[in-house]
């Protein structure tokens, strides 16, 4: 585990610096006091347009789950298909099946293999299983798996912005909670949101890391959701990954005598 303690810590470090600057003198820039000339609106088109160019995306590595009632950590097999769906397949040691996880257009299914249950429900209304506890809007679940984190669609202008040589954090304010982005404009990706509350403090966090390939192409190699009120954390990390090759039928392979469990119940928190 020790690649994994690296990774959270250089996650850990790279968020203070980021929230740092995100925080220190933060003010409304025009497109020429960016280094390389580009404006806030050539950012929000570059990061939404890199999304866009993934359609399908499968990965396999290792989950981490942490929270007061539960510490785990297990592999995972992800194959989803923007926008909207993602089949997650949770194995535990010697290749054991633990769960399945299916989401589609804002409903999930959860298969708990060693119990033989099966709950479903909609992602925004019902409990998720403790593996899948994430503090994220629904829509941006299946962007934030393949590290395709974007921009919302009423976020055209932030209400400020700072740049640095290569990241940019640009700031929404919105009614019912803000949104601070950092941007690497060198790759076109999300590294680190906060959803914020009227007294800024910390809804909730996520973090993405990313590696340049040899050809150029940019690929996740880990994404951690944290949910500081909750003192609770999702980590994925990615030891493959392929983009833009099919993914096959997004469906989960239930048998017919599992029972069916009422969404939100705590015997599918485990």
């Amino acid at each position: 585990m020790s690649h994994v303690c690296l990774r959270l810590c250089s996650l850990a470090a790279a968020a203070v610096l980021l929230a740092t600057m995100g925080c220190t003198g933060s003010r409304v820039i025009s497109g020429s006091e960016i280094p390389d000339g580009s404006s806030a609106r050539d950012i929000i088109a570059l990061v939404n347009g890199q999304a866009d160019k993934v359609s399908t995306f499968h990965a396999k590595g290792t989950v981490t789950i942490e929270s007061p009632s539960l510490s785990h950590s297990a592999t995972f097999d992800l194959a989803l298909h923007r926008p909207d769906s993602a089949r997650v397949l949770v194995n535990g040691p010697f290749g054991i099946h633990l769960a399945s996880v299916l989401l589609v257009g804002g409903r999930f299914v959860f298969y708990n293999h060693f119990k033989n249950e099966v709950t479903e429900g909609d992602i925004s209304l019902d409990k998720l299983p403790a593996m899948m506890n994430l503090t994220i809007h629904p829509r941006d679940v299946v962007n934030a798996f393949c590290g395709a984190r974007t921009f919302d669609a009423d976020e055209a202008v932030p209400d400020s912005m700072n740049a640095g040589e290569t990241v940019t954090v640009l700031y929404f304010h919105h009614a019912a909670a803000n949104h601070r982005y950092t941007v690497d404009r060198r790759i076109g990706r999300i590294l680190h949101v906060q959803i914020l509350d009227g007294d800024g403090e910390i809804i909730s966090e996520e973090f993405y890391d990313y590696a340049r390939r040899e050809d150029g192409t940019v690929r996740p190699q880990s994404v951690r959701m944290v949910s500081p009120r909750m003192d609770s954390a999702v980590s994925l990390f990615y030891d493959s990954v392929t983009v833009n090759e099919p993914v096959g039928r997004m469906a989960l392979s239930i048998p017919a005598d599992a029972v069916r469990v009422q969404a939100g119940s705590s015997t599918i928190s485990q």
